[in-house]
């Protein structure tokens, strides 16, 4: 250049700042979570660095050329340097007109220098157009980091607005003094301001990639600590399921080692024998149910598939509760099925003996938490949404918390919380694991003091269409699931 070598010399300067911030951006790529942010950056210093050779060679190069590189090296490094913000802080992209817009802008620029050669209208243009932008992108920079802690929110929003600052200033100084060496001036100064921008950029993404890293360790610890508080209350409630029917056996094996009771009252071993069956079978219900759970943790489970109708489910899972129905005197009922449209039962692709653990479960849990002399409704449905059976209590029912909670692994509500109700937590996890096995739902829907409805919903691809059930010997005839209301 004609003015001096130590314009030249800051102008290199800048360039080796953004090309500083460009290493430094490549050395926050280390996260595979973390990539593009820095990626951008690099990209905008590499820009930066176009746009500030482009006015150090622009003696040695057509006008065109050197404008290009000025203007094309400015604008794109402000986008670039905007979407690798918005990369780290939202996760996305800029709206895909940012880009429209500024290669719009673009060849605008790059026309008008051609047609010009002036270096004053290309200065407004660019000075307006990357003034308003990079302002734009400040308040919008600024509302994204709202959530970081200040320092981070400082060092993305700032290069963009000083950067914004700079080029608003630019028209106004060449104004008061118009003239070559102003124009040199004040690009000398924007191109520092993007230099250390860069820098600060850089920076910021360091900041945030800690916090994040921070936020990462802070919510595995929590992690941790709720997992290892459902192992506690896990074991609680295992223990206790455990300790009860062990001391039943303990006892009536005691028993059978010396007389109990007077006359009419005496005890017989088969009575006792009873008792020790109904207990060893309540600790193996409990021990298959947990490995059905690390089985279904492990995707091991399989199912073993055929076509069942839902009253070929239900009864036979009304078979299994009666017996505890009515030792809480609980009336148990199934809801005769009502067809819509003149469909039958409907029947579905699935695992009978998980699908009736299922019912089990729901029904077990209805019973338990049912006062004296109410009634626990078992009722089949069907729609376009699929296949339903659904277990209906008037018990105590639960808030949206305790549905939270008691669909959690080991999980006791606030309404579960009285020992005597029994329960180690798994039922429910496990329901909705059998369900899910099978692609469908399971859905609670209660209300405090009234009573809750428990819905297993599968999907409308497992029901069987009549044609199918017959070739595999289904027990019922039944319709697609589009004819059943």
């Amino acid at each position: 250049m004609q003015i001096g070598v130590s314009i030249d010399v800051i102008l290199l300067g800048a360039a080796m700042l953004t090309l500083t911030a460009g290493v430094l951006s490549l050395m926050l790529m280390h996260r595979p979570t973390f990539l593009e942010p820095p990626l951008f950056l690099v990209v905008s210093s590499v820009l930066y660095t176009v746009s500030v050779l482009g006015t150090v060679v622009h003696d040695a190069v057509p006008f065109t050329v050197g404008a290009t590189m000025v203007v094309a090296g400015a604008l794109g490094g402000i986008v670039a340097a905007y979407t690798a913000a918005c990369k780290a802080l939202c996760g996305c992209y800029p709206p895909r007109e940012l880009y429209m817009g500024a290669g719009i802008m673009l060849v605008a620029q790059i026309g008008l220098a051609d047609l010009t050669r002036d270096l004053v209208p290309i200065m407004v243009s660019s000075s307006a157009i990357n003034g308003i932008g990079a302002a734009v992108m400040a308040v919008c920079v600024a509302r994204a980091s709202r959530q970081a802690d200040a320092i981070t929110t400082v060092a993305l929003t700032l290069p963009f607005a000083v950067t914004a600052l700079a080029y608003g200033m630019r028209p106004a100084i060449y104004a008061a003094a118009p003239s070559f060496e102003t124009y040199v001036a004040t690009t000398v100064l924007i191109a520092m301001i993007m230099a250390v921008g860069a820098l600060v950029l850089t920076l910021g993404l360091a900041f945030l990639q800690i916090a994040q890293a921070k936020a990462a360790m802070a919510a595995a610890r929590q992690t941790a600590e709720e997992a290892n508080e459902a192992k506690s209350a896990f074991l609680r409630a295992l223990s206790h399921e455990l300790r009860t029917p062990l001391n039943a056996v303990i006892g009536f094996a005691e028993l059978l080692r010396r007389p109990y009771g007077r006359g009419s009252e005496i005890v017989t071993p088969r009575e006792t024998g009873d008792h020790i069956h109904g207990a060893g079978v309540h600790m193996l219900s409990i021990i298959e149910d947990l490995l059905d759970l690390s089985l279904i943790e492990a995707r091991q489970i399989r199912l073993v598939e055929e076509p069942v109708t839902l009253d070929q489910i239900v009864n036979a899972a009304e078979t299994l509760l009666r017996p505890m129905a009515g030792k809480r005197d609980v009336t148990l009922r199934i809801a005769p099925w009502d067809p819509v449209g003149g469909g039958d039962v409907p029947s579905v692709q699935a695992d009978r003996r998980r699908l009736v653990q299922a019912v089990v479960n729901l029904g077990s849990n209805a019973i338990k938490f049912s006062p004296r002399g109410s009634t626990v409704t078992l009722r089949m449905g069907a729609d376009e949404t699929g296949t339903r059976i659904e277990v209906i209590d008037r018990g105590p029912g639960m808030t949206p918390a305790e549905i939270v909670e008691a669909q959690r692994l080991f999980g006791r509500p606030t309404a579960t919380e009285d020992p005597s109700m029994g329960g180690a937590g798994i039922g429910l996890p496990l329901t909705r694991e059998l369900v899910e096995a099978h692609g469908g739902m399971l859905r609670l829907h209660s209300i405090k003091g009234e009573g809750t409805t428990a819905e297993i919903l599968l999907p409308p691809a497992r029901t069987v269409v009549r044609e199918e059930a017959a070739e595999a010997g289904g027990a019922a005839a039944i319709q697609p699931i589009s004819a059943v209301g």
